[in-house]
């Protein structure tokens, strides 16, 4: 998993079926202090990530995780083992461990160097050393004439049914077509996963399809539904 967490029972997305990245940045802001979309950088290339840079929302704080937050992403995913069960891979023994994570977060690293994606960790802003309460990833991330990142989401049991992460994924969305030049995101999620399905269509994606057995969950080749969103149509609504 780096940077591609799987879907959990109230808000995730399946990442790219990859190995995952790790990226970041931030879109500006206007004067009412929301986040507004950069000028398009150009599908050429010539976009870079702000690797490390935070994004905020009103509530939240979006934090690229490194290899020493592995004990806070532990936490996480030792708290919420059995929410995230059935929407996640089958996970070995080691992947409980802090050595495990900290593999992770070192994977997570190289993909930022590479830029090729970002893990963010997802941080409630009123509180002072806030646990994490949630995981994004924009990752899978193709250059050339495609201009394509996945996303991947889940959230903590215990934060459940806020609406954080479609106010983080709306974030992501800005990040992906601003700082990373995307010209398109990809959200894999199944079909009875109702709250991460939620979470998709209120942040502006569009089902395109469904990918039969697409990605082997909890021991069980599973369907996905394939979301997306343009850049071009994210400018239209927004």
């Amino acid at each position: 998993e780096c940077g591609c967490p799987g879907p959990a029972a109230q808000a995730l997305a399946a990442p790219a079926p990859q190995r995952a990245l790790c990226n970041a940045g931030g879109a500006g802001t206007t004067d009412r202090g929301t986040p507004s979309l950069p000028p398009n950088r150009g599908l050429s290339s010539v976009a870079q990530p702000v690797i490390g840079s935070p994004l905020q929302t009103q509530r939240l704080l979006l934090r690229p995780l490194d290899p020493d937050d592995a004990r806070l992403l532990l936490d996480y995913v030792q708290e919420n083992r059995d929410w995230l069960a059935p929407w996640e891979p089958a996970r070995p023994p080691g992947y409980f461990s802090l050595e495990g994570q900290r593999n992770i977060l070192y994977q997570c690293l190289d993909d930022r160097r590479n830029e090729t994606g970002v893990l963010f960790g997802v941080f409630e802003r009123t509180q002072d050393a806030a646990p994490l309460c949630g995981r994004l990833s924009v990752s899978g991330i193709v250059r050339g004439i495609w201009q394509n990142g996945f996303v991947g989401y889940s959230i903590a049991q215990g934060k459940a049914s806020r609406g954080y992460m479609t106010e983080a994924l709306r974030r992501a969305v800005l990040y992906g077509f601003g700082e990373l030049g995307l010209h398109r995101l990809q959200a894999s999620i199944i079909p009875r996963n109702a709250a991460s399905l939620r979470v998709a269509q209120k942040s502006g994606f569009r089902h395109e399809g469904r990918a039969l057995r697409y990605l082997k969950i909890d021991q069980t080749w599973e369907d996905h539904d394939i979301f997306a969103i343009q850049r071009s149509l994210a400018l239209k609504e927004g």
